[in-house]
């Protein structure tokens, strides 16, 4: 049976399930088998790669400078209740 690949924080998560202890025994216990592998002394695993994972992107948050005006170009707030792209002053004026 070819050896498996496992990388450091893949040891520790294994570790963590199948013994069921808490992190800090697991990456005690994870750090005697870790010289193993490095080693290449080990009978289950050798040394492998983590798997990269993406970055996640923060949402901006909107100011209160970027406030949308209407076709006029006044910077009133924009009516709520119609959804409309005029401001209530200026539908009244309208």
């Amino acid at each position: 049976m070819p050896k498996q690949e496992i990388a450091w924080t893949s040891l520790i998560k294994k570790t963590m399930q199948e013994e069921k202890l808490q992190f800090k025994e697991a990456a005690e216990k994870a750090s005697k088998i870790w010289k193993e592998i490095k080693a290449g002394t080990h009978s289950k695993y050798i040394q492998g790669k983590p798997t990269k994972t993406a970055k996640k992107s923060k949402k901006s948050r909107k100011s209160r400078k970027s406030r949308k005006s209407c076709k006029t170009g006044c910077q009133h707030n924009l009516c709520k209740s119609c959804h409309s792209k005029l401001c209530k002053s200026c539908l009244s004026n309208c």
